[in-house]
Order: structure tokens, then C-alpha cells, then sequence
């Protein structure tokens, strides 16, 4: 919606993850789509960064607001675990 924050959606996905059990992924990130560019500049994070990750190096998604006619790719990503990414031993596939 137009004039809502970035981090309004950040604890609206949060709130959803908490009523079904799971946790968002905390390196996850929606990002604005514009054409011929997949990556925008404003970006939507799943879940707020905790002291320790700040600590680790993750960043904080700065503030901003949705305009009329803004595209967004919406990346969900939860976990069963604790909403950390961890190398595995296995490979993906699919």
C-alpha cells in the first residue's frame, strides 16, 4: 500500500511466522523490482536483525516507504530451526 514502511511489512512476516511456529530467515530480503534492474534499491527484510547478527556483520535494512506503482519480488523463506542460514553436508536439489 502506498505510504506504508518497509518495516511494517518486516513485522507483519514475523507476526505470521509466530502464529504458525516457524521463523523467517534473517538474511532473506524482498527486494524493489524496476525494468531491466532485479535488485532495487529499497529492500523489505523478513526478519530484524538481533544484536548478535548485527555483531556478525549483518545489516540493517534502512527505512523506507512504498510509493504508488512500485513492483516488489517477495522472497519468503522460514525455518522449523532458529531462522539462521547453516553450511550443510548434503547438496540441494530439486
Amino acid at each position: 500500500k502506498a505510504g506504508a514502511k518497509n518495516e511494517e511489512v518486516t513485522k507483519a512476516v514475523e507476526r505470521v511466522a509466530t502464529a504458525y511456529g516457524v521463523n523467517p530467515l534473517a538474511t532473506v530480503r524482498m527486494h524493489q523490482m524496476k525494468r531491466f534492474v532485479i535488485d532495487g534499491v529499497k529492500e523489505v527484510a523478513l526478519k530484524e536483525p538481533t544484536a548478535d547478527d548485527l555483531e556478525q556483520g549483518e545489516e540493517k535494512v534502512p527505512e523506507c516507504t512504498f510509493e504508488q506503482a512500485e513492483v516488489y519480488a517477495v522472497d519468503v523463506a522460514m525455518s522449523t530451526g532458529d531462522g539462521k542460514v547453516k553450511p550443510g553436508d548434503l547438496r540441494t536439489t530439486v
